[in-house]
């Protein structure tokens, strides 16, 4: 909405087309103006148009509003029960479209995919009934009815189908190559030189990061809660989804401890996510490790080529090997936190933590932080509180986290369609991302997912994203990225390096599994199989790691049998 303020005499009816567009969830990707003034009108010296509606890839819409409640039309238009004459609001509709048309089509700085696209207009009464508009086209006019009982967007939509089939019947050419030219970017362009005081660009991906950035920030209350409680009992176990800041508060339980120079170590699970935050957090006074790679430190023992050892490796031998040593350490920490905990749950490597941090765990200062339910991709059979049980005696107490702050609520809705998880109590992040809706997208064979990638990034970029924003995320190997590398020109994906600073440009991509903990602007989900896992729980959780890791907008293409729905 531009602006996205009313000010204070904007007439009640106008106030409810403004929140209406506002908040409802088709219009997210659409540009809306709000009261624009038209100077050198057509009919008149100058006017203002209610509303101008900016839709990618369909068209322009100008709206006129009034917010009369009594309105007759006979042989002319009057409102109220004094029968005040009123300006014919179709004809100041169609008047206030073909200035726009006039303004547009004579400025230079307007692309040809704006000035050859299809125009329309129609008529909002929010507060009066209407029906028998006799020469008007019934599907111009919304009334208190239908706009009372349906959707805003289902009206325009529509008035955009009926105006496209009446240019059709009427043998005007509808260019639909040229519709396809209709970006959000290229519309926000032309917003640009209609009012370039409130517009000053389009986001560049510089301003886009320090925006989301921004709106990640700021903790929830959950984190402000539990913080607060650990400086009276510090010890928690915090079981939360994805994107409700448990990594962010790991980062800041550390960072309080060493700041009372305490003796503290951050441990988690993935490589990828301790490089991360290793750039992130480096230069602050406390230790951050894999807890394997931790635990190679205290053993002399080699890790095994053969991936077939590795997971008798990482649960057994290293924790066996490593657990003396650790033992007799002369100082161990004051705070230990571990994240990913539903990856290193187990008997063993509770006896481990015990020994590491000064009391133990029954007297020690510790923060544990998983997803016990939807990411434990690595350790898939425990049971948390008989594990607990059995070392401690007892089960401690579980800290909920339930607001996501990392997700927009378009992408926490593919979530739910494609995961079926528990919904969130509170999703905090707006829809401001460049394309905030997506639609899925199928494949029958590679041939055709290699070109749904490619339309993918045409319309991504198109639409103001760099390529550097972009990641393509796959369930376990790279070698749909390799044939799309192979099979086409116009694009090339490299792999994602979290230490490079100077690497290749994007798009990128990697897996599933390595990018967990991790998070990326644009996530485009893809060689989504029915078959890469006889278990749909596990691919259902597969799913919710790669979807949950988007800051801005998440893609999903998945084979034809997988996009109809993963039912058991």
């Amino acid at each position: 909405m531009i602006p996205t303020f009313l000010p204070e005499n904007t007439p009640d009816g106008e106030i409810e087309v403004f929140n209406k567009l506002k908040n409802e969830a088709a219009t997210h990707d659409w540009i809306v103006l709000h009261s624009y003034f038209l100077e050198d009108h057509n009919v008149q010296i100058s006017g203002e148009v209610d509303f101008i509606i900016f839709i990618p890839y369909r068209g322009i819409v100008v709206v006129e509003v009034k917010s009369h409640r009594i309105v007759e039309y006979d042989s002319g238009w009057t409102h109220g029960r004094n029968k005040e004459k009123l300006r014919d609001p179709f004809r100041q509709a169609n008047d206030n479209m073909h200035t726009l048309i006039k303004r547009l089509t004579t400025d230079d700085k307007v692309s040809k995919q704006v000035k050859n696209s299809l125009f329309t207009n129609v008529v909002i009464f929010p507060k009066a009934k209407f029906k028998n508009l006799k020469e008007y086209n019934e599907w111009r006019l919304c009334d208190r009815d239908q706009f009372n009982g349906g959707t805003i967007s289902d009206f325009i939509l529509n008035a955009v189908e009926k105006e496209t089939a009446h240019l059709l019947e009427s043998e005007n050419k509808i260019d639909k190559t040229n519709q396809k030219g209709l970006t959000k970017k290229t519309l926000l362009d032309t917003i640009q030189t209609l009012r370039p005081k409130l517009l000053v660009s389009t986001e560049n991906t510089s301003q886009r990061n320090s925006r989301i950035l921004e709106e990640l920030e700021e903790f929830t209350i959950e984190q402000k809660n539990t913080l607060l409680e650990l400086e009276s009992n510090p010890k928690a176990l915090i079981k939360g989804g994805a994107g409700t800041g448990k990594t962010a508060l790991a980062m800041e339980v550390c960072d309080i401890s060493a700041q009372n120079n305490k003796k503290a170590i951050y441990l988690c699970f993935n490589n990828n996510l301790m490089r991360f935050l290793k750039k992130k957090y480096g230069h602050l006074d406390f230790e951050i490790s894999t807890y394997h790679g931790f635990l190679e430190q205290f053993t002399n023992t080699k890790r095994p080529i053969d991936e077939s050892e590795l997971e008798e490796y990482y649960t057994r031998t290293l924790p066996q090997l490593a657990y003396d040593n650790i033992a007799d350490l002369d100082e161990k920490y004051d705070t230990v936190v571990v994240d990913e905990f539903q990856d290193l749950i187990s008997q063993e490597n509770l006896i481990i933590l015990s020994s590491l941090v000064k009391g133990g765990l029954i007297g020690g200062n510790w923060v544990f932080l998983g997803d016990f339910t939807n990411q434990s991709i690595y350790n898939k059979n425990f049971n948390l509180e008989e594990i607990f049980t059995e070392y401690l005696g007892y089960m401690p107490p579980v800290k909920i986290f339930n607001i996501n702050c990392r997700n927009t609520p378009a992408t926490v809705d593919q979530l739910y369609k494609w995961t079926n998880t528990e919904k969130y109590h509170q999703v905090l992040r707006p829809n401001n991302s460049l394309v905030s809706y997506f639609p899925d997208l199928s494949f029958n064979d590679d041939e055709f997912q290699i070109i749904s990638m490619s339309k993918v990034l045409d319309r991504l970029l198109a639409d103001g994203y760099s390529p550097s924003e972009i990641l393509f995320l796959t369930p376990f190997n790279n070698s749909i990225i390799e044939s799309f590398n192979n099979n086409q020109s116009k694009y090339f994906i490299s792999k994602f390096d979290i230490n490079s600073d100077n690497g290749p440009n994007g798009p990128y991509h990697t897996t599933i599994a390595s990018f967990k903990g991790l998070e990326f602007n644009v996530v485009i989900m893809t060689d989504l199989k029915h078959d890469i896992n006889p278990d749909k729980k596990e691919i259902r959780k597969l799913m919710y790691t790669g979807i949950s890791r988007s800051l801005d907008l998440t893609v999903m293409i998945a084979d034809d049998i997988l996009f109809k729905g993963l039912d058991d």
